[in-house]
C-alpha cells in the first residue's frame, strides 16, 4: 500500500497458485480391481495474477478508482491406458492456456446529499491457446477436437444512480453493457434495487437485474463434424446465456456484533446453448469440461431458485 499526498493512493498485489494430481497405474494385472486402475493420469492447474490499483479524490465530490492487472491460467491433463501387454497409449490429453490483461476505471460523483452517480468501463484483452485430443471409444484413433489459439476482447461499461429520498429509503438504478469482439455479441442490461430501513436494527431489500454470460471459450472453438468427413467451428457465433435475477432480502442486527441476513432468489435463464439434435439432451448448464463436440443453439431455458441464510459476527476479542 503506497499512499501519496497529491497523487492519490497506490497498491500493488499479486498471487500465484499451483495444484496437481498424479495417478500411476500398477503394472500388474492381478492388482487391477476397477477399470480406472488401468488409466494413469497427470493433471495440473496453475494460476497467477499481478496488478496495481489507484484511487484519487477529484475535489470534494468526485473519486476516481482505477485498476490494471495481468493474469494467466493453465490446465493440463493427460490420461493414458495400460494395454494387456502393459504397453501404454494416450487416451485423452489437453492443455488450455488463458492469458488476460485487465483494465478498469470507475468515477463516483456526489451530485447532492440525496443523489450519487457512478460510471465505469472494464476491458479484458484475452489470449488463448487450446489443444484437446481424445478417443471417443476404446479402439478409436486419437482425434484432435480443439486446436485453436488467438486473441479476443471483452468490453463492459456501466452507469448507476443512487437516490435517497429519505433516511429510510434508498433506490439504485443502472445499465450495464457487455460485448465480445470474437463474434460481436453484445447485451444491454437494466438493473434496479430498493432498500427500506424498518428501524435501527433491520431493513428489507428488493432487486432485479438482467445479466448475460459469455460461454466458456472452449465452447466457441470446438471442432464439430459436418457429416462429410470435415469439421467446422459450428459454435463460434453462439450468443450469451441470459438470466433475469429477482432477489428479496431481509437483514437484522441481533446484537452489536451479530448480523443475520436472509435472501430469497429466483433466476430465469434463457438463450442457454443446447444441442441442435433432437435426440440429445445436452445443455451447457450441465457442462463439466471446457468444450463440446456437437453443434449448439441458443434455445435452452433453465431456472435457479432458493434461499440463502448467513450469520455474521463482527470482530471482537480477536474473533469473528
Amino acid at each position: 500500500y503506497l499512499p501519496t499526498s497529491k497523487l492519490g493512493n497506490f497498491s500493488l498485489f499479486g498471487f500465484t497458485g499451483w495444484s496437481g494430481q498424479i495417478f500411476k497405474a500398477k503394472m500388474d494385472s492381478t492388482k487391477w480391481e476397477e477399470s480406472s486402475d488401468r488409466h494413469p493420469f497427470d493433471f495440473l492447474s496453475n494460476t497467477r495474477m499481478n496488478g496495481m490499483t489507484h484511487s484519487i479524490s477529484l475535489g470534494n465530490k468526485a473519486t476516481l478508482k482505477t485498476a490494471i492487472g495481468q493474469s494467466f491460467t493453465r490446465t493440463k491433463y493427460l490420461e493414458q491406458y495400460v494395454e494387456s501387454n502393459y504397453s501404454i497409449t494416450d487416451n485423452y490429453k489437453d492443455q488450455l492456456d488463458n492469458s488476460k490483461f485487465t483494465a478498469n476505471t470507475m468515477l463516483q460523483y456526489k451530485l447532492s446529499n440525496q443523489l450519487n452517480f457512478r460510471a465505469g468501463i472494464i476491458m479484458n484483452w484475452i489470449s488463448y491457446n487450446y489443444k484437446t485430443s481424445f478417443r471417443e471409444h476404446k479402439n478409436d484413433p486419437l482425434i484432435e477436437w480443439i486446436n485453436n489459439k488467438g486473441n479476443t476482447v471483452t468490453q463492459q461499461a456501466y452507469m448507476q444512480w443512487q437516490y435517497k429520498p429519505s433516511n429510510r429509503i434508498v433506490f439504485n438504478a443502472g445499465l450495464h453493457y457487455l460485448r465480445l469482439s470474437l463474434n460481436k455479441s453484445y447485451a444491454v442490461e437494466p438493473r434496479f434495487s430498493a432498500r427500506y430501513t424498518i428501524n435501527a436494527k433491520q431493513n428489507i431489500s428488493l432487486g432485479y437485474g438482467s445479466h448475460s454470460q459469455i460461454q466458456t471459450l472452449g465452447v466457441y472453438f470446438a471442432k464439430v463434424p459436418d457429416g462429410n468427413g470435415d469439421t467446422t467451428l459450428a459454435n463460434k457465433n453462439l450468443g450469451f446465456t441470459k438470466a433475469r435475477h429477482y432477489v428479496l432480502s431481509h437483514q437484522i442486527r441481533l446484537s452489536k456484533q451479530l448480523l443475520l441476513k436472509t435472501e430469497f432468489y429466483y433466476q430465469q435463464l434463457t438463450n442457454v446453448p443446447v444441442s441442435t439434435k433432437d435426440s440429445s439432451t445436452f445443455s451447457t448448464l450441465n457442462l463439466m469440461g471446457d468444450f463440446v463436440t456437437e453443434p449448439l443453439k441458443n434455445e435452452g431455458k433453465g431456472t435457479n431458485y432458493g434461499v440463502e441464510i448467513s450469520l455474521e459476527r463482527y470482530l471482537q476479542d480477536n474473533f469473528y
